[in-house]
């Protein structure tokens, strides 16, 4: 049982990694398409259909969910460490 906390420990860790990757991708492709002058004014008339509010959206979301990634894997990872040295 120890194994598999520990695992999904790793995987949580993981989770927390890619999310970093995730939010840096998306604050790239929103200062490259949205915070140019093209793109303000593409905001402005509707011409992105809302896509760069949805990213703002999306890289807000993927950042709140970083800490409890993190906790979760940490926890997760203990646990499966102790269960682990106690057998």
């Amino acid at each position: 049982m120890g194994i598999v906390f520990f695992i999904l420990g790793i995987i949580g860790f993981l989770s927390f990694l890619i999310s970093i990757s995730l939010v840096g991708y998306i604050d790239d492709r929103i200062k490259e398409e949205c915070d140019t002058e093209v793109g303000t004014v593409g905001q402005i008339i509707g011409a992105d259909e809302g896509q760069c509010q949805d990213a703002r959206d999306w890289k807000n979301l993927i950042t709140n969910m970083q800490i409890p990634l993190l906790s979760l894997g940490a926890l997760l990872g203990l646990i499966g460490g102790m269960l682990i040295f106690r057998d």
